[in-house]
């Protein structure tokens, strides 16, 4: 059977069998992890993926392992937003972008960011938070680049 044939920019899934998760057993895991884009590819058999910095793995795969992904055909139906992914056993979701900041003077900390979750929909895809609630940097530069004039973190 010939191995299927990706181009850059596809989505795939990721098959989770040699991929260590805090699942309780490897019977209960998820059989496939993602979509995932691909960047390139890596000789005749082998892609690499666009992986969230939290798995902290290697990114490329062998052709093998992966499985083309299928979008939601029903329609009308919504898509469940994306598991949160597990850190040193931290909770965390992964952020698209930095949308607004705001002071607001309710709390001891008064900075607060608008942040478009990835993966989600409706209500549950902006929320207000602290910058000591969000592990992404890069984003948060990235935001402030663009618009210096919102409000920022303290610079000594």
């Amino acid at each position: 059977m010939p191995s299927p044939n990706f181009n850059i920019g596809d989505m795939v899934m990721l098959s989770s069998k040699n991929i260590k998760t805090k699942r309780p057993s490897h019977k209960l895991d998820y059989r496939f992890l993602g979509p995932f884009k691909i960047l390139d590819k890596i000789g005749t058999h082998a892609y690499r993926l666009q992986l969230p910095a939290s798995m902290k793995i290697h990114n490329v795969f062998h052709v093998s392992l992966l499985e083309p992904h299928k979008s939601n055909t029903i329609t009308g139906r919504i898509q469940p937003p994306p598991p949160p992914v597990e850190v040193d056993g931290d909770t965390e979701y992964e952020v698209e972008r930095i949308v607004d900041s705001k002071l607001d003077r309710r709390y001891s900390s008064p900075l607060r960011y608008l942040v478009e979750w990835s993966g989600y929909t409706g209500p549950d895809r902006f929320t207000w938070e602290p910058p000591d609630q969000l592990k992404c940097p890069d984003h948060i530069a990235d935001f402030h680049l663009r618009y210096p004039d919102k409000p920022g973190p303290e610079v000594p």
